[in-house]
């Protein structure tokens, strides 16, 4: 009965072998005899140290390129086991804010819809959701985006009455989303675009913009002029 342990050769012997099939005009067969190993192991060995010497069959790949494949498909392998994982602590967190009223597929939909299922922003929205236990019922003010849409996507599949929706920090509605990142929260995109300072296309001044005109977007003082401003 044959052994079920496989033993291991050190480099420098697998290199003396491999020379002496070279050197000697033998077979690799014969020359496995020879050392009492498996012809199979020094054929392997004799067809990679080929292919690293540029010698190797069309498509062989080099010792180097073999490492940096494993590599790939280590890391590729390690990063879908951690997209599984967020994917659960994602539906778990949302699920435990709302209830059992939200079946994992609905979990799911709602964090696709919020564009918080995989990539960067799942790890935001775990890691935010992960140190908040109420971070979907009483958001931060500088809450990641990604909660921002899904508050809304959970709002819109009729669990509004469990979260509460982000509003913005300078005229304090949700609609629309505030997106943006302000110095006191988050900000819709019409409040942002009125803090952004550019030269007023009236008077010429580095200002908040706070009105668009034809000729351009125009400071608070040059908006008070405009007869209607009063009114």
């Amino acid at each position: 009965m044959g052994s079920k342990y496989t033993k291991r050769y050190t480099e420098e012997f697998k290199r003396d072998a491999i020379a002496l099939v070279d050197s000697s005009g033998k077979t690799v067969t014969a020359v496995a005899r020879e050392l009492g190993i498996s012809s199979e192991s020094l054929r392997g060995w004799y067809r990679r140290a080929k292919a690293d010497r540029g010698e190797g069959a069309p498509g062989e790949l080099t010792s180097a390129e073999r490492e940096e494949l494993r590599r790939l498909r280590r890391e590729n392998r390690e990063q879908q086991q951690t997209i599984e994982i967020l994917k659960k602590a994602t539906a778990f967190f949302a699920r435990s804010a709302v209830g059992d009223s939200l079946a994992f597929e609905q979990a799911q939909a709602v964090a696709e819809e919020a564009r918080a299922w995989r990539g960067a922003n799942a790890f935001r929205l775990v890691r935010y959701l992960s140190d908040r236990p109420d971070a979907l019922s009483m958001p931060s003010s500088d809450c990641p985006t990604c909660v921002v849409r899904l508050l809304v996507a959970l709002t819109a599949a009729g669990h509004g009455d469990k979260v509460t929706l982000v509003a913005c920090g300078d005229c304090g509605r949700t609609d629309p989303l505030p997106t943006n990142n302000g110095p006191e929260g988050r900000l819709c995109s019409r409040c942002a675009g009125r803090r952004a300072k550019k030269p007023c296309a009236r008077c010429g001044k580095v200002a908040s913009i706070y009105a668009r005109r034809p000729e351009g977007g125009i400071c608070n003082p040059c908006r008070d002029k405009e007869p209607d401003a009063k009114e």
